[in-house]
């Protein structure tokens, strides 16, 4: 790779130093090497105002340039002066802090000014974004007017019938070869610029992966800076990865160096650049939306704010969403194999593919005002280990010893089993009933004492067939089946819970299903009246 080549003059003027010196700006310039040995965030920038007009294709542009410093707006750190040179530890060493953005790609046009008029002084101090290059920014937002590969469109239109899918930037070279105009907007509120959109398609996959990609709340977004004028969309976006199977050229002096294409040997001595590659995959977002504007016809709201919301997410998919519109607090990783969400009617559903764990050193407090249920597809595993026998016993006889199992109800204990209910006591087996105590079998009752059978009675014992037991003393129906329920997404039928989160799209979100999900429909709704969409 060569060394860019910087001139002291544009052709046919006068020194770049005096013109400087003459007017330090602002001036606008085009980076041509984003890449510093420093590490400061330097840039190489051609500027048409001192070097000439600009030509992006030209090679001749890399060889005319000046290197601006990166001017942040907030960094510092701690004083170098109140800095010991003996001792090199952390309380002795400085601190930086501030706020640090990737430089941009290049053929940008930044903002450029040249403090005390010195061409050694220069500052980039902002970014100029293309005419119509800001329908990414900053959520990556979709639109239901997209164009991509026939395979793409058979899946995300014909197959999987979405409506809405994110977009990238259009094509305008493509535009300008067909021979379509690029089209001026004439009004506030129409967008006609480059209406139509290629698929973003790892963003796209992303949401298809997780189950949201027709989820218009947690899956894809209107959060542009296109969306409406004045914008009510704040935040940033970050480039993303370099996209290796995306546009590719030759190698230039000055180049994207994270985009180089080895070939021979890789980066190592002996590696060659055979090309280069700039476009890029999309990156992290975080997203401050005050939501589409209102609309209000004499006194009575006619369209309320939408899409009101905070919105942190990673380039593959794990987000954090506040919805304020929505009311409700979303969390789920990459795959969607993860999410929790907290609703305004104050439930928390919670979905895992796999385990949930959760760990105390101390107690673990659980307590409903109505019903716990707890089920399981295997089996339901308690055990109480006893190896703690240092804490204070709460709710517990002194002399009892750690490690039991307390079952405590106000009214009836009821058990039901398919098959066999078996019990073991490793010392004493005592059973107690205030009144009658009642045992009836199909057929056989065995009982076996290792030493004596004690049967003690204030009044008869009956141990004959023909005696004063009658048969079906016992009614078979004296313990009764819980009430059971059908829930979208599971494939149990018979649950005896109300509401199962499944990996989405789940269908009983709170503001999808807000008539399903109310306190008194969760309570009461039976089985046969139980909606399945």
């Amino acid at each position: 790779m060569s060394v860019v080549k910087r001139s002291s003059s544009a052709p046919g003027s006068m020194p770049i130093d005096k013109k400087i010196q003459q007017n330090p700006g602002p001036y606008v310039g085009y980076i041509k090497n984003s890449a510093d040995v420093l590490r400061m965030g330097r840039l190489d920038v051609w500027i048409p105002s001192l070097h000439g007009p600009y030509d992006e294709s030209s090679l001749a542009n890399s060889s005319q340039t000046i290197t601006v410093r990166y001017c942040s707006p907030f960094a510092g750190q701690t004083p170098l002066s109140e800095t010991g040179s003996n001792n090199p530890q952390f309380s002795n060493s400085q601190k930086s802090y501030g706020f640090w953005m990737v430089p941009p790609d290049i053929d940008t046009a930044v903002l450029v000014i040249f403090a005390n008029g010195s061409r050694n002084e220069g500052f980039w101090i902002g970014c100029v974004p293309e005419p119509y290059m800001n329908h990414m920014v900053p959520g990556k937002a979709s639109s239901s007017d997209y164009v991509g590969s026939d395979e793409q469109i058979d899946k995300y239109d014909s197959q999987l019938g979405l409506t809405h899918t994110p977009v990238t930037e259009g094509n305008r070279k493509a535009l300008k070869s067909s021979g379509a105009p690029l089209i001026q907007n004439s009004n506030y509120t129409d967008d006609n610029a480059i209406k139509t959109r290629p698929v973003h398609v790892p963003e796209a996959e992303s949401l298809i992966k997780q189950g949201l990609e027709k989820d218009p709340v947690r899956g894809y977004t209107s959060s542009s800076a296109r969306r409406e004028t004045p914008s009510q969309v704040f935040g940033f976006s970050t480039p993303g990865p370099i996209d290796f199977d995306g546009q590719q050229t030759s190698p230039k002096e000055s180049i994207n160096r994270h985009g180089i294409i080895y070939s021979g040997g890789g980066p190592n001595p002996g590696g060659t650049a055979s090309k280069v590659a700039h476009s890029r995959l999309g990156g992290h977002t975080f997203v401050m939306d005050d939501g589409t504007p209102a609309k209000k016809v004499n006194n009575t709201i006619t369209q309320p704010i939408t899409n009101e919301l905070i919105r942190l997410k990673t380039r593959s998919g794990a987000q954090l969403l506040l919805h304020n519109s929505e009311n409700l607090l979303y969390i789920t990783n990459n795959d969607g194999t993860t999410w929790i969400e907290f609703t305004g009617d104050g439930k928390i559903d919670i979905y895992a593919k796999d385990s949930v764990s959760i760990h105390t050193e101390n107690d673990f407090n659980l307590r409903a005002e109505r019903d716990i249920n707890l089920e399981s597809g295997r089996n339901i595993n308690l055990k109480s280990t006893g190896q703690n026998t240092v804490g204070n016993l709460v709710n517990s006889d002194d002399t009892f010893t750690t490690g039991r199992i307390h079952l405590d109800a106000s009214s009836n204990i009821e058990m039901i089993a398919g098959s066999n209910i078996n019990q073991k006591a490793g010392v004493d087996y005592k059973l107690y009933a205030g009144s009658n105590g009642k045992v009836e079998v199909g057929t056989n009752i065995d009982f076996y004492a290792g030493t004596d059978f004690l049967a003690n009675t204030g009044n008869e014992i009956h141990m004959n067939t023909a005696g004063k037991v009658s048969a079906g003393h016992v009614p078979s129906s004296v313990v009764q089946q819980l009430t059971t329920f059908k829930n979208a997404g599971v494939n149990q039928t018979n649950s005896i819970m109300k509401r199962v989160p499944t990996k989405e799209p789940y269908a009983e979100h709170e503001n999808i299903r807000q008539e399903k999900t109310t306190p008194q429909m969760t309570d009461n709704l039976r089985i046969d009246e139980r909606e399945i969409t």
